[in-house]
């Protein structure tokens, strides 16, 4: 096993707050598509899982790394 269960655990976590980043992305209203799409309700964004997934990236103990961050606006290593 590459890592140990807590390496694949965080891995795990990672994955899914970037798949839950993507999906729960709001609409030119400030609706969340995600919401809308998966459960077909208006709820207005930030929703709760967007704000989890942002959490998670802000979470500081995922190992001191640095390529958890999701790319803003400006993308990574960019100025704004």
């Amino acid at each position: 096993m590459s890592g140990g269960p807590t390496t694949d655990g965080i891995e795990r976590v990672l994955a899914d707050a970037a798949t839950v980043a993507r999906q729960h992305v709001p609409d030119r209203d400030g609706w969340c598509v995600g919401c809308l799409q998966v459960w077909g309700r208006l709820v207005s964004y930030p929703c709760t899982q967007a704000e989890w997934a942002a959490a998670v990236f802000a979470a500081p103990d995922l190992g001191g790394r640095s390529d958890h961050d999701p790319p803003g606006p400006a993308g990574p290593g960019q100025a704004l």
